[in-house]
């Protein structure tokens, strides 16, 4: 759906189901093709979070879509506003690695659950 539109373009939330029937983890098949369309997204000049942010979960791609200016930026301001990171401990940028490829840290906030499917 098309929410909002700008002079610079628009934003359009896709929405993704398919029959998790006989997939034996279904969760890392989801990653997997989020993972791959998130990168095309930000290869096609896109925008992967909006106005929201790239948040913990999807913080791998921090750096693609501020940039190392961007986030340089962002870990400066952090460190001089809470070098003793007690706002937001840990939420993307302190403590955490944030190179293309890393792994989502789970936290508590975005621990995998036990399936009820």
């Amino acid at each position: 759906r098309v929410t909002q539109t700008y002079d610079a373009g628009a934003c359009i939330y896709f929405y993704f189901a398919f029959n998790y029937r006989g997939i034996s983890n279904p969760v890392s098949l989801y990653e997997h093709i989020e993972s791959c369309a998130r990168e095309e997204i930000l290869a096609n000049g896109g925008s992967i979070s909006h106005h929201h942010g790239v948040g913990k979960i999807r913080k791998r791609w921090l750096r693609k879509t501020v940039g190392d200016i961007g986030l340089g930026a962002m870990q400066s301001v952090k460190q001089y506003i809470d070098p003793n990171n007690i706002f937001g401990n840990n939420n993307l940028m302190m403590g955490h690695d944030l190179d293309d490829g890393a792994t989502p840290v789970q936290e508590p906030s975005n621990v995998m659950l036990p399936s009820k499917l």
